[in-house]
């Protein structure tokens, strides 16, 4: 086997195949992390579809969901930081050994994934997140503020949301500054 690095160099036998090794093991685990993110996704709506439809019945029930919301919004973000990582590595790997499938997604990828300047993966993943804990609040709006103990989980839903928010920002920025730095 032969694997051209740059403009000059190849390399051959155990060498080359380590780096394809490693190639594979790399866009596998992305490939995983991808099905990690939908299955937390999955995971919040169903959620949100279970405490939500207990809630009307119970609507102390309701401001807690905020809080497993940005509990799992925060699993995500951290997976969305790896997978970032893992292809920002496979990039440059690409770049050495001349291999076209990170950068030709990228282009695609610019051409029209984006919602208002925020990448869809960040903005379908994103919004699952902030409206059902939106709408978790709405059920509970009767009640916010009525004892302590409800002021103090309105305000820590309050604040877990606006964490959430922080979040997917955080993680949008990162996606824009890593394409930026791929265009170069």
């Amino acid at each position: 086997m032969q694997l051209l690095l740059g403009d000059s160099k190849v390399f051959e036998g155990a060498f080359a195949m380590s780096i394809e090794t490693e190639y594979v093991a790399l866009r596998e685990e992305i490939l995983k992390r991808v099905e990690i993110r939908y299955a937390l996704v999955s995971l919040t709506i169903t959620i949100a579809g279970s405490m939500l439809s207990f809630s009307l019945q119970m609507i102390q029930l309701a401001l807690l969901y905020p809080v497993i919301a940005m509990s799992i919004c925060c699993m995500w973000a951290q997976n969305e930081m790896r997978e970032l990582q893992l292809c920002d590595y496979i990039h440059t790997v690409e770049k050495k050994c001349k291999f076209g499938w990170s950068k030709y997604y990228k282009e695609v990828q610019a051409q029209g994934s984006f919602f208002y300047g925020i990448p869809l993966s960040v903005v379908a993943p994103g919004s699952v997140f902030i409206l059902s804990s939106s709408i978790s609040l709405g059920i509970a709006r009767k009640i916010l503020f009525t004892s302590l103990v409800r002021t103090l989980m309105s305000i820590l839903d309050f604040l877990s949301i606006f964490f959430m928010v922080y979040l997917i920002f955080r993680i949008k920025n990162c996606r824009l500054s890593k394409r930026s730095k791929a265009k170069r």
